[in-house]
């Protein structure tokens, strides 16, 4: 199930926010966009996060 952005959680927003800005053909961890996203122990958040869509 495929959700509105608005509809997710703020959290989730800010993750895929920083997800978007990862160049093409670069990679970035999970640990490092959840600290760009200002959750400093949000790893796992941010890998149950792209599991959203």
């Amino acid at each position: 199930m495929v959700k509105e952005f608005q509809e997710l959680k703020p959290e989730t927003q800010r993750i895929l926010r920083e997800i978007k800005k990862v160049p093409y053909g670069q990679v970035s961890s999970y640990r490092d966009i959840a600290v760009r996203a200002g959750l400093i122990n949000g790893a796992a958040s941010c890998a149950s996060s792209t599991r959203t869509f």
